[in-house]
């Protein structure tokens, strides 16, 4: 999955990512069948809080990451135990997903949460480079970070909140997003959103204060 050139992508995390990765493809498949294996490497792999991304290319890299985790995840649930609790149960409770980002195991509603989160970061990413080609690059913070979620590497050009919901206003998020970016001093202020139902596009009539609110679109999005 990740060429050698993987480690242009965004700093040490994903420099270590290609270095693990570009044993064999097969290597990274054994790993997530053995538990001791993900024991080890979950200990001492580095964690992907942040990206940097500069070029369209970047994110192309960082999608294909997140998508590679979706199959072995999609391969993982074909193993469920053919008992309804105990297929229930393991979804809950054991690491049947993989994080989108780094090699190694996790509880799939968590890899649920972020996948999508992370997809609708890339997008908005890939739109503001477009858009403002001059922020020397972008610096996205994916974890419980403090900061905005997306923010120009060159201070005070661009800021942005991100967020993937089943309806934008579900626990005032939307809002909350737009109250932080009310206090920011930069120059372009965005708040994205993925929710199903919403194409893609400009949403004015969300917006506030100067802020501009974008539907993204995200892969695997029927509509």
């Amino acid at each position: 999955l990740v060429a050698s050139s993987c480690g242009a992508l965004c700093g040490p995390t994903l420099n270590w990512i290609a270095s693990r990765c570009a044993d064999s493809s097969t290597r990274n498949s054994s790993l997530l069948d053995s538990k001791t294996a993900n024991d080890q490497l979950r200990a001492e792999t580095p964690r992907s809080d942040s990206l940097e991304l500069y070029s369209e290319v970047d994110i192309d890299r960082a999608e294909e990451l997140v998508e590679e985790a979706a199959l072995q995840a999609v391969k993982a649930l074909r193993r469920l135990p053919d008992s309804p609790h105990a297929a229930l149960y393991a979804l809950k409770f054991t690491e049947y997903g993989r994080h989108p980002l780094e090699p190694r195991a996790l509880n799939l509603i968590e890899q649920l949460n972020q996948t999508f989160t992370i997809l609708a970061s890339l997008r908005a990413a890939r739109l503001l480079l477009s858009w403002h080609p001059d922020v020397g690059g972008l610096l996205v913070r994916l974890g419980n970070l403090s900061g905005r979620d997306v923010e120009s590497l060159r201070p005070g050009l661009v800021e942005a909140e991100v967020f993937a919901a089943v309806n934008p206003r579900n626990n005032n998020k939307l809002n909350k997003d737009l109250e932080k970016l009310i206090r920011s001093t930069a120059a372009h202020r965005y708040v994205f959103f993925h929710s199903p139902g919403y194409g893609e596009g400009r949403r004015r009539s969300l917006e506030k204060s100067g802020i501009q609110v974008w539907a993204v679109a995200v892969k695997g999005d029927p509509s």
